[in-house]
């Protein structure tokens, strides 16, 4: 199946029923060279974060500018200032998505639906 109007129809009506979206139901993820960039730059800077008990901790500071330093992104402050917001936008989502709390909400949206 491709994307199309069947396609928005099941994505919606899976939503709607809290199931996962089939994955030929979503859309084409288009993506340009400097976005793919940042993704690696931030599932590679995602090795550097500490673990614990509440679980995932953000991408250290200190980390990501030497990142930056090293890749070209510290060449240009737009660009430097881009690439930390970027990186921590994403780091701030990945918390949320790893955290107990999101977990515990998504559990509870299960039960009232009764799962």
């Amino acid at each position: 199946m491709t994307f199309g109007a069947t396609a928005k129809k099941i994505a919606a009506a899976a939503w709607e029923r809290g199931l996962q979206i089939p994955d030929d139901c979503l859309p084409p993820i288009v993506v340009n060279d400097h976005q793919s960039r940042l993704l690696e730059a931030f599932w590679e800077l995602s090795s550097s974060r500490q673990i614990h008990m509440a679980g995932a901790g953000p991408i250290p500071w200190d980390v990501a500018d030497a990142y930056a330093q090293r890749h070209g992104f510290a060449d240009d402050p737009e660009l430097y200032d881009d690439f930390m917001c970027v990186i921590r936008a994403l780091d701030a989502e990945f918390i949320i998505i790893q955290s107990d709390d999101f977990m515990q909400r998504q559990a509870a949206a299960e039960r009232k639906r009764g799962r």
